[in-house]
């Protein structure tokens, strides 16, 4: 088994920017050669949280307004939405590409008060 870690740089706007890092995961996979395995995504930032969701503006919208819902005080419920969605997500990779639901991406949402520059990590595993 074979193990590759790769460094994505992921610029960011402003707080509840959103970036869909499918394409980049997709592309890393394919370049690592591994056909069947798991690839890890990780945010080193820990209020820029990754997880799976539909990409479209309507449902990002609403998740941003669910966020600001957690706590009276933008600032808890930032710091509870990071905690909850997590940092890191696991994929499994099959036939030479990361598995997700039909309607589903990878995607980054920057929960600091400012956006910058967020390193992303993929440890990509298999054979």
């Amino acid at each position: 088994m074979k193990t590759l870690i790769r460094e994505v740089s992921v610029k960011t706007e402003n707080t509840y920017y959103a970036v869909d890092l499918t394409s980049v995961v997709l592309s890393e996979v394919k370049k690592s050669g591994v056909k069947n395995g798991v690839v890890t995504v990780y945010s080193e930032d820990p209020m820029c949280p990754v997880f799976t969701i539909e990409y479209e503006p309507k449902l990002l919208s609403d998740l941003v307004t669910y966020i600001k819902g957690l706590s009276s005080d933008e600032n808890k419920a930032r710091l509870l939405a990071a905690t909850v969605l997590g940092t890191s997500l696991t994929v499994p990779i099959v036939d030479g590409a990361p598995v997700t639901a039909t309607f589903q991406q990878i995607v980054l949402l920057e929960l600091n008060s400012e956006g910058g520059s967020r390193k992303v990590y993929l440890v990509i595993q298999g054979e």
